[in-house]
């Protein structure tokens, strides 16, 4: 009698992955490396259906912002079924240390954009804002509000991107908004109140839908620029990182 083999083979090798990025430069690369390309719009966000080294990747691009991110990861979710989704890009360094061309990846990732002050006829005091976890409420398998005060990569993730990446990548919290803060007091003040090493404007919302869906998230952003240390905005840093996701993308 013949025996029959099954073979446990884990999800993650034939999973289909959503690569985000905001901008032509932070797609660019990651589009011309696939082969059988599709291209997809729906409404205004564009998406690239193929393969890069064997595996089924759909990049995105999301559009600068929140609600561009949560629109398009959105429609990617419904309309692709990844079963995995990393959101990646540029975002400047909000603390000493972080030089251009650093990779970091999201452990903690804060919406910058919600918060809460206490009532105020004359004066604005950006010292009296309180994080406010209401817009981050989401729905949990009873029906029930589900607070977070933040978001995070999946654990799983982060350690197989660490451990593929070059020495020197670092678990850092990100602060997302739909703002490009140039005001030093600004930065201290994203640092000190979320313990943001980085920030940018689309991870947190990219992170929020895919929680709503359960997919398995992952930040990644490389530092395109860091003012505390005077260091200026070079967005063509942007092709390093889809560079080395080309690499290792067949590992993950």
């Amino acid at each position: 009698m013949r025996k029959l083999l099954i073979l446990l083979i884990p999800s993650f090798i034939f999973a289909r992955i959503l690569i985000q990025g905001a901008m032509p430069i932070e797609i660019d690369t990651l589009v011309n490396a696939m082969s059988d390309k599709k291209v997809v719009k729906i409404g205004s966000y564009i998406f690239y259906e193929g393969k890069i080294k064997g595996r089924d990747i759909v990049v995105s691009r999301t559009l600068i912002g929140l609600v561009n991110a949560s629109a398009a990861t959105t429609l990617g979710i419904t309309y692709f079924k990844p079963d995995i989704i990393i959101n990646q890009g540029t975002a400047g360094a909000i603390v000493e240390g972080l030089k251009l061309g650093d990779i970091v990846v999201g452990d903690r990732i804060y919406n910058a954009n919600s918060y809460k002050t206490p009532k105020s006829l004359y004066t604005i005091n950006p010292l009296a804002k309180e994080p406010m976890i209401a817009p981050l409420t989401l729905l949990d398998t009873n029906n029930e509000d589900l607070k977070n005060e933040y978001f995070t990569s999946d654990e799983t993730l982060v350690n197989k991107f660490i451990s593929l990446a070059p020495k020197g990548v670092l678990k850092v919290n990100i602060a997302s908004a739909d703002a490009f803060n140039k005001e030093i007091l600004m930065l201290h003040l994203w640092n000190k109140t979320y313990n943001a090493s980085v920030e940018e404007m689309e991870s947190v919302a990219a992170a929020q839908v895919a929680k709503a869906f359960n997919v398995p998230f992952l930040a990644i952003r490389i530092v395109s620029d860091n003012l505390i240390e005077d260091i200026d905005y070079t967005p063509s840093i942007a092709i390093k990182l889809q560079e080395l996701l080309i690499k290792i993308i067949d590992k993950f």
